[in-house]
């Protein structure tokens, strides 16, 4: 007699569990995920020093166009699939130019490369030299994108860059997080923007009167008290969140803040005085 083969069999009511588990989990990733900027750029010792020799109040505004070329990085997978489509690369840079417009700076992809290397799909601080030792393009702006990403601490982030004094012209975003504004997000980064809520430099105060030595260093971005989780879907701030006994008025729609993403459309004149002083001053080599 034939031995008939044991199957273990998922009973219906589980496998229904199963689906609604999974369709909530997927929907809860794509709710944080529309609702939250997650970036693993780190602000160094080293990028606050630099800041004592750096002036942008001094750089005069142009409006000379310039044109800078990314070298897309894309990591496949154990299966030899790249996870993402050029079509979507191309239109991310698009928008990502339109956004730079105030800088009078855009980008033009020069060439998408992809790795066979799946160990460095999931990238970490551990293997990142690696990666960017054996396959970075020299004088170009390096986009690697990759399935997972972590930051410093080993915490799962959509994306991350180097500030301008390290001199690291390259930049990470995981392929589930690549949306035009993550891509700005982190060029705003790269060229030397920082969060609207920073408090490296010391707690911008609600009135803007310290606003050149505190914050983000820039005056036309207010006072920031950290957007995540205070801005609705209408894009209006619904916290009451005060500094002494002043309550913020923060704007809803820079890049640069922590905002969410739907509500962000904006790079305010200053931000782009910065970066244009950036561009002409550390990042020569790219043009």
């Amino acid at each position: 007699m034939m031995k008939m083969k044991s199957f273990n069999i998922i009973p219906r009511w589980k496998y229904g569990a199963i689906v609604i588990a999974a369709f909530v989990i997927s929907s809860l990733n794509m709710s944080i995920k529309a609702q939250f900027i997650s970036c693993g750029t780190i602000l160094s010792q080293e990028q606050i020093d630099w800041e004592n020799s750096f002036s942008p109040a001094s750089h005069v505004m142009t409006e000379e166009s310039k044109t800078l070329s990314i070298a897309v990085q894309v990591i496949k997978n154990k299966a030899g699939e790249p996870g993402i489509t050029e079509t979507a690369i191309y239109a991310a840079v698009e928008t990502l130019n339109e956004n730079f417009t105030a800088a009078y700076l855009q980008f033009s992809v020069c060439k998408i490369n992809y790795i066979e290397n799946y160990q460095y799909n999931n990238l970490t601080n551990q293997n990142e030299p690696e990666l960017t030792s054996k396959y970075l393009e020299p004088k170009l702006i390096n986009l690697f994108i990759v399935e997972q990403l972590a930051d410093f601490a080993g915490n799962p982030v959509c994306a991350y860059t180097y500030y301008p004094s390290e001199n690291k012209n390259y930049l990470f975003i995981a392929k589930d997080c690549f949306e035009p504004v993550n891509l700005t997000h982190q060029m705003g980064h790269f060229f030397g923007l920082y969060h609207t809520h920073e408090t490296a430099f010391g707690q911008e105060h609600p009135d803007g009167k310290n606003c050149e030595t505190t914050g983000d260093l820039i005056c036309d971005t207010p006072a920031d008290p950290m957007l995540a989780g205070k801005v609705n879907d209408a894009c209006t701030y619904t916290a009451n969140t005060k500094l002494g006994s002043e309550y913020y008025s923060p704007v809803v729609t820079n890049y640069m803040s922590f905002s969410r993403p739907s509500c962000m459309c904006e790079i305010t004149r200053q931000q782009a005085k910065r970066i244009q002083a950036v561009l002409y001053n550390y990042k020569i080599q790219l043009w």
